[in-house]
């Protein structure tokens, strides 16, 4: 029995070392049954649910990857656990490829994975989002094994519609947040969440913050630095901003680090020839 495990453990070993190599770690799950769980916590560790298109469903047959990954999740239970990472990249609007707030799977997935530690979002349109998509990633911000979260180009009505949905994610460890607008005002504004627990803060320790593309950074610093915000910032050791960011918010914010600070980047922002 011992020796068993002894092989056993030095195989799991092996696996761990081919954590980049996912054509052979396809391979090794395929070989015999004792190499398939440590294979499938790397192949499932970061998912990456990719929009509908030419490019992904070339056929009728083809299935979207949020509809994939429901089917093998139902099928296998366990696979869940291993899932850790999961970016979910919308598509281009100028070619409607809006299929986040289309899919009826995506609630679904985003409440089956238990230990997930980061989430990241490409163009996140918060108030456009169905009432049982945004209950569901409320749900997984507010899980205890959630560290990081990344939005790559937001909008959300009002700073206080983005404070409200950051309420659910006080666990948080990293923040990193690029192009988001705070003064969009859809007709179809969800005035349900309105009085949505904003008291009774419970704070969250944030150690690294990105800022990028932040035109309206000041907006979330002073509330960041206000009294009504579900973050400490004396404890956060890596900054990262790049222009625009207004240069008073910036340096109240740093005062407020202060000494915990220790690594920090200012990227000037670059025009579309690079530049």
């Amino acid at each position: 029995m011992d020796t068993f495990k002894q092989a056993q453990e030095l195989i799991d070993t092996i696996i761990d070392n081919l954590h980049d190599d996912r054509w052979t770690l396809r391979l090794c799950s395929r070989f015999c049954h004792s190499w398939l769980p440590r294979s499938q916590q790397h192949l499932f560790r970061h998912i990456v649910l990719l929009p509908p298109c030419r490019r992904y469903n070339s056929r009728p047959t083809d299935v979207p990857y949020s509809k994939r990954l429901h089917k093998v999740l139902f099928a296998s239970p366990r696979i869940a656990d291993y899932i850790q990472e999961v970016k979910v990249y919308e598509g281009q609007g100028f070619r409607e490829q809006d299929w986040i707030s289309k899919d009826q799977t995506l609630p679904l997935v985003v409440r089956m994975l238990p230990k997930l530690k980061k989430i990241e979002f490409r163009r996140l349109y918060w108030n456009t989002l169905a009432a049982d998509l945004r209950q569901s990633i409320r749900f997984v911000l507010e899980l205890p094994s959630m560290e990081s979260l990344e939005i790559k180009k937001g909008r959300f009505a009002s700073m206080d519609d983005f404070a409200r949905f950051l309420y659910h994610a006080k666990g948080l460890t990293g923040l990193s947040l690029g192009d988001i607008n705070l003064q969009w005002d859809p007709a179809d504004y969800d005035q349900e969440e309105i009085e949505e627990g904003v008291d009774s803060l419970q704070k969250g320790h944030l150690v690294n913050l990105n800022l990028k593309k932040f035109s309206e950074s000041r907006l979330f610093i002073d509330w960041l630095l206000g009294p009504r915000s579900h973050f400490v910032v004396s404890k956060i050791h890596t900054l990262d901003v790049s222009d625009p960011c207004d240069g008073n918010a910036l340096n109240s914010l740093l005062l407020a680090i202060g000494n915990s600070l220790r690594h920090c980047k200012f990227e000037p922002l670059r025009n579309e020839w690079g530049e």
